[in-house]
């Protein structure tokens, strides 16, 4: 926790309240499955939210993108302008969407429309079946990275396998949450999807750690998983 807040504090001093956010989701996630009781976690976490409810309403910047969350129809020409924008690409693209490369909101009406609110593009060229494709794999990423946590060969293992996934699925739901309108907008990339090869590179080589920690399951599972594998015979 100590470690958490001195992060957090130096990350919103940049400001950077996403990237906070992100990273109390990890520490959270790898306080829960380590063990720590739920009732003092509940507590330290409602602690945190009030921490970023002040942090919020404290800067006029960040003050504004909660009142556009809020309404954003209300401030659709002024701070809330961005994701009303989402909302009108995503409603464009109805069921198939209008083609891949066919988007009309890129073109300098949707700001952030290749990092932060790459989404919609995906929504209003591909469609409800575009939309809804991306958030399954997302899910497969989280059910997957979660099964490896719990088959890891040790411990340290298992909290490194949970807080890759966390941070990952975490990132994914605060940035898609943002896009479609559910949460306010915090400025943070769409894992293996937004522009950004930094973001891109760091994020694979998580996922290769992932990978490994899932090939070093320990040997009970192993036998078990191809026990049941195995072809019966007549």
């Amino acid at each position: 926790m100590g470690v958490l807040v001195v992060s957090g504090a130096l990350i919103i001093k940049q400001p950077d309240m996403g990237t906070a956010m992100v990273l109390s989701c990890i520490a959270f996630g790898i306080l829960f499955m380590s063990g720590v009781a739920l009732a003092p976690l509940t507590k330290v976490l409602f602690a945190f939210g009030l921490v970023a409810v002040v942090f919020a309403v404290g800067d006029s910047y960040r003050r504004d993108r909660i009142l556009s969350f809020i309404n954003p129809g209300a401030h659709q020409s002024g701070s809330g302008y961005q994701v009303w924008q989402s909302l009108i690409g995503l409603g464009s693209g109805h069921l198939f969407g209008l083609g891949l490369g066919g988007g009309r909101e890129k073109w300098g009406t949707l700001p952030n429309a290749h990092t932060d609110f790459i989404f919609s593009v995906v929504g209003e060229e591909l469609g409800l079946i575009g939309a809804a494709f991306i958030l399954v794999l997302f899910f497969a990423l989280a059910w997957y990275g979660y099964r490896t946590a719990s088959q890891a060969p040790d411990r340290f293992g298992c909290l490194v396998a949970v807080g890759i996934t966390t941070w990952i699925t975490s990132q994914a739901v605060i940035n898609i949450g943002a896009v479609i309108g559910v949460l306010p907008v915090t400025g943070i990339p769409l894992p293996f999807i937004s522009f950004g090869g930094s973001s891109l590179v760091i994020t694979l080589a998580a996922v290769g750690i992932l990978m490994n920690i899932a090939m070093q399951e320990r040997p009970g599972r192993r036998a078990q998983s191809q026990r049941h594998r195995r072809p019966v015979r007549a």
